[in-house]
């Protein structure tokens, strides 16, 4: 076990939140600030998580403020690099969908659903990294005053995943070099009944590349158990997820490759390692709108290739649900 940094446990006050400062368009320089001012709807989210954020950042003493402040600047760094396209233009609808995510964070809620009472409050440990040290960038969301039995294995499962936070400062970290250790645990549905928590980890610790590592849990809340296929799902629903699956992976593999065609053993590989992630309920996430099964690298191709998803629509496996944990117009037509 490693041993952890201490935490700045960031818990929000928004009812005493002062007033978010209004997006300065007359000064748009970049992409990314031009594409929020020129769309309403893209300001409109600015605006919202930025009143979020400020909240927060009122509510916490100065110590604590830097460790936000950090983690912010760096949260605006990751979305332009994400939502500017190869000619240089930002994308409106990658804008919005981040920019609704970070909002969501930093307010303590679910990424979708209704949200568990009494709600989440996002943690930071910041440092950045020098020369002998590590960069570390962890966000995370952890339950409030924790009671029922579901809450309390969530935040279980959170402090773990905290405990193997290295040291600023490692013996192991070789010439001089700086290592990164980046972890983001979040909620990408909640209800009363049930939440579904996301971590996604980036660890470099020398080598030729760093390594990264997505997993999930699904926790029914009352009881405080985690859940596995078997409770989520028919066993008549791994054929169709599957089937559909594979063909989104290939065409992913040919928007990636598209110089390469798949041979019948690499296909047979694939179908061997759908089947593998299907059937585990830790490689799924789920939202009010989808379901999604995430493949980290190396997991379906050479590292190279990067990661794969398959993603399932509310209509496609709602009949295949035994734990409905959907609000009963999700999915409605």
């Amino acid at each position: 076990m490693r041993k952890s940094l201490t935490l700045s446990v960031l818990a929000a006050a928004w009812l005493f939140a002062s007033p978010a400062e209004a997006f300065d368009c007359a000064k748009a320089a970049t992409p990314i600030e031009k594409a929020i001012c020129a769309n309403p709807t893209v300001l409109a989210a600015d605006e919202a998580m930025t009143k979020a954020y400020d909240g927060l950042a009122d509510s916490l003493k100065p110590e604590h403020r830097q460790a936000l402040l950090i983690s912010q600047r760096r949260w605006l760094e990751q979305r332009a690099n994400l939502c500017v396209s190869e000619d240089g233009k930002a994308v409106d609808s990658c804008l919005v969908e981040k920019t609704a995510d970070r909002r969501a964070f930093l307010a303590g809620e679910p990424q979708s659903g209704p949200g568990a009472p009494p709600g989440f409050a996002p943690l930071f440990i910041q440092h950045v990294g020098k020369p002998g040290e590590y960069d570390i960038n962890v966000e995370a969301l952890k339950f409030v005053d924790p009671k029922r039995p579901g809450e309390i294995l969530f935040n279980q499962k959170v402090g773990s995943l905290l405990d193997e936070v290295p040291p600023v400062r490692d013996k192991d970290i070789r010439d001089g070099q700086t290592y990164s250790y980046w972890l983001e645990v979040t909620a990408p549905f909640a209800s009363e009944k049930f939440v579904s928590g996301h971590t996604e980890l980036y660890d470099y610790s020398g080598g030729a590349h760093g390594n990264t590592q997505t997993s999930n849990f699904a926790i029914d809340l009352a009881s405080g158990r985690e859940l596995a296929f078997a409770d989520m799902f028919d066993e008549a629903a791994k054929q169709p997820f599957e089937d559909s699956c594979l063909a989104q992976i290939k065409a992913q593999k040919h928007e990636k490759l598209p110089d390469v065609t798949l041979s019948g053993d690499e296909i047979a590989e694939l179908e061997k390692a759908i089947a593998v992630s299907t059937a585990e309920l830790k490689e799924w996430s789920f939202t009010a709108t989808s379901a999604t099964i995430g493949f980290d690298a190396y997991t379906l191709g050479a590292y190279v290739e990067g990661s794969y998803s398959c993603a399932f629509p509310v209509g496609f496996f709602r009949k295949f649900l035994k734990y409905d944990y959907l609000p009963p117009t999700a999915g409605a037509h």
